[in-house]
């Protein structure tokens, strides 16, 4: 089991949120870093969060302090990160497309900013 839930939590974690999210009908949010030099900005993690506003991957229940230790290891790399809530699956999907296409000017389907911090 843990060999499964590695997988998801790293290298698979999309797929992970659009499943859980389609399942419960739960939004999608992501750990996003901008980089360096105005490269645009890129999506670290992806989680699903529960009506309450809790955040779960596919470990279980995560809180933004693991999430940071975990995914940015080397926070130096980044200008800054945010906990963002992408909303439906539909939408998750539409923003993953903007962001391999380079369409930074459309990365509009990011609702709500939960927190943001200067590194």
């Amino acid at each position: 089991m843990d060999d499964l839930v590695e997988h998801y939590r790293y290298g698979h974690c999309y797929s992970f949120a659009l499943a859980a999210a389609e399942a419960l009908g739960w939004q999608i949010g992501a750990l996003t870093v901008a980089l360096p030099r105005g490269a645009g900005r890129h999506i670290v993690h992806a989680y699903v969060v529960d009506p309450d506003g809790r955040m779960f991957d596919a470990g279980g229940q995560i809180a933004t302090d693991e999430m940071v230790a975990d995914y940015l290891q080397d926070p130096r790399r980044f200008t800054s990160y945010d906990f963002e809530l992408c909303g439906s699956p539909a939408a998750f999907k539409g923003l993953m497309q903007d962001l391999y296409l380079g369409n930074w000017q459309t990365y509009e389907c990011l609702l709500q900013t939960e927190k943001r911090k200067a590194l």
